[in-house]
């Protein structure tokens, strides 16, 4: 489990809202999915929300209710998680307020008293002030939205990272080159997907430089890629991974 498992499972178990913000492919969603199985609640997941009816549900042209995961969270019971909260739509969001602090909610169905076992969680790539150099179309969340939360920085888990993959190496190739990226400040993401994805293709015996290409640099220009720089350290003379990256810088 992620570093940050037993804080979130804490928060929970106490039923306090927590919002999660961390970079993207961090684990945060499949973290509150094993929260959420080892307190035995019931898991519901919505996305971004961009108009409030995705929460609230409607009245369809039948005159019958189309309920949705909130709404389910709600009335019987669960953790309600709703990913890249700062991706929503403000507006829409302001909605979640009265219900979390008053325990109820008027659904286009009636009036809905919250589940003695409704929980929720955020999951955010900033901290919900607005977008970054790197995450560019958030939004900047309302303050007393933001108030029903209480914060988790949600990082990378190294521990993690190299549990979920069997070329230990590659792991620490992917972690050197994160810090990289990290102290030069270049605007590139490489998560723990790219762990994943990379252990998965390195298995088959795909060349590594075409593993680097498509799940590493991406879109990254060799002139970018040149100005990260060499990764140095002690492995470097036996990590095959490092090697070939500077290789590739120094060309």
């Amino acid at each position: 489990t992620h570093n940050k498992f037993k804080d979130l499972l804490l928060l929970i178990s106490n039923n306090i809202p927590a919002m999660l913000t961390g970079g993207a492919g961090s684990g945060k969603s499949s973290t509150c999915e094993k929260v959420a199985k080892a307190l035995g609640l019931d898991f519901y997941f919505s996305n971004a929300i961009t108009q409030e009816y995705k929460l609230t549900g409607f009245i369809d042209a039948n005159g019958k209710y189309q309920e949705t995961q909130f709404y389910k969270a709600f009335k019987d019971g669960g953790l309600f998680v709703l990913d890249e909260i700062d991706a929503s739509v403000p507006e829409a969001l302001v909605i979640l307020n009265t219900a979390i602090a008053n325990g109820y909610f008027d659904f286009p169905n009636g009036k809905v008293q919250a589940n003695e076992k409704f929980r929720i969680v955020a999951c955010a790539n900033t901290y919900g002030l607005g977008s970054d150099d790197v995450y560019v179309g958030r939004n900047q969340l309302d303050a007393a939205s933001l108030d029903r939360f209480a914060i988790v920085k949600f990082d990378y888990d190294p521990v993690l990272e190299k549990n979920l993959a069997k070329d230990k190496e590659w792991v620490e190739f992917i972690q050197a080159f994160r810090n990289q990226i990290i102290k030069r400040k270049i605007k590139h993401i490489v998560s723990m997907r790219a762990v994943i994805y990379g252990d998965k293709l390195l298995s088959t015996g795909t060349d590594i430089e075409k593993v680097l290409n498509e799940i590493v640099f991406k879109n990254l220009e060799i002139e970018d890629i040149k100005s990260i720089g060499k990764i140095s350290g002690d492995k470097e003379s036996k990590n095959k991974y490092i090697k070939t990256y500077n290789k590739i810088v120094e060309r």
